[in-house]
């Protein structure tokens, strides 16, 4: 025991004691405890399902339709165009466009729909008549158009629309293309783009062609 009235000297143990404890203190109040809480990452943000196209998108279509004719799309009526491309050996995507257009038609109901236009992107094997045997189960004023590969590739460059083989099957970019009276892109959108909305912004636009029509 230290005689009464003596200052004890610390120990060496006793120093290590003192420092160890002040640096588990320490420790205790420094952020480490929670930079080890996991991070739960930020829900990635969906792709928009309508998009303005990008400049210099579009243009005039000329190609020929599933009668046979000549069809140029800046003679047509002024009058909204809905316009998709794909091919008739298409296994899901092209349908489902194809299915999309017919439930806008019914939609609209006593309304006049937009022109709705389907290019195929296999011009090759979609003949005109090809085209309007595959057509003809969704509506009979869907138009086909096909062309010579020249021409119909030059089109889907103007649009954007990407294309290439997959397993020996083409492969092509989905998107809904609408044209104002102006026969000009206007937007474009993913296939799972609510149906009320794409009927909303068509009517919009018709609201514009009769304005273009007083012109």
């Amino acid at each position: 025991m230290t005689p009464a009235g003596r200052r004890r000297t610390p120990s060496t143990l006793d120093l290590t004691r003192t420092r160890l404890a002040l640096g588990l203190a320490a420790a205790m109040c420094t952020p480490w405890a929670t930079a080890q809480v996991p991070q739960v990452p930020a829900p990635m943000a969906l792709p928009p399902v309508s998009e303005a196209p990008m400049p210099g998108m579009g243009g005039d279509i000329r190609l020929t339709d599933q009668h046979g004719r000549p069809f140029v799309l800046h003679k047509q009526a002024a009058q909204a165009t809905l316009l998709f491309f794909g091919f008739t050996r298409c296994a899901q995507v092209c349908p489902q466009a194809l299915g999309l257009m017919q439930a806008l038609v019914e939609r609209q109901g006593p309304r006049q729909p937009p022109r709705m236009v389907f290019v195929t992107l296999d011009p090759l094997s979609d003949t005109p008549a090809a085209l309007k045997q595959y057509l003809a189960p969704f509506d009979a004023r869907i138009v086909g158009l096909t062309g010579s590969p020249a021409h119909v590739a030059e089109v889907a460059r103007r649009y954007g629309v990407g294309t290439g083989m997959r397993d020996g099957v083409l492969d092509h970019s989905a998107r809904l293309y609408l044209l104002g009276p102006d026969h000009q892109l206007s937007r474009t959108y993913r296939l799972n783009v609510p149906l009320a909305q794409l009927a909303q912004d068509i009517l919009a636009v018709q609201s514009t062609v009769m304005s273009f029509n007083l012109r």
